[in-house]
């Protein structure tokens, strides 16, 4: 099998949106991203039409795709940066004391993906009593 066909199924498995609960995650970056960078990662999110899960959901790849290819548009970019950079850590709790963390990161400016530390294929978003979101110094800054 050549690689172009393992690219086209690597790209084929997934889903067309992020689940309740990590729509949750991203709803709460408002807390620490400027008005501007709100609506650019709301763009972003919107033209994000694949969504993998690796390891029970510990890793979540976004991708917004065009006629098979992956593409990072520079109207929803968050900052300059190439490669990839931390954007934000985030602090999930739950029900009777549970908790999970998690890490935004981007890829050249554009939000990408989101990495847990404890699988969330089956977190109930409904018993998230509060979530923190943190952005470190020397993280993504607005272009």
């Amino acid at each position: 099998m050549g690689i172009g066909a393992v690219v086209t199924r690597f790209f084929r498995r997934g889903t067309t949106g992020f689940t309740e609960f990590e729509s949750k995650v991203l709803s709460a970056m408002s807390d620490v991203l400027s008005p501007v960078e709100m609506e650019r990662l709301r763009e972003r999110v919107k033209r994000i039409n694949l969504v993998q899960r690796l390891d029970g959901g510990r890793e979540v790849n976004a991708f917004a795709m065009r006629k098979g290819k992956p593409v990072l548009d520079e109207d929803t970019r968050l900052d300059s940066s190439t490669g990839e950079k931390e954007l934000a850590k985030i602090t999930i709790e739950g029900a009777a004391g549970t908790a999970n963390s998690a890490r935004v990161w981007l890829v050249d400016g554009n939000f990408f993906s989101i990495e847990f530390d404890g699988p969330t294929e089956h977190a109930d978003p409904s018993a998230i009593s509060s979530i923190r979101v943190t952005r470190e110094p020397g993280t993504a800054r607005p272009i």
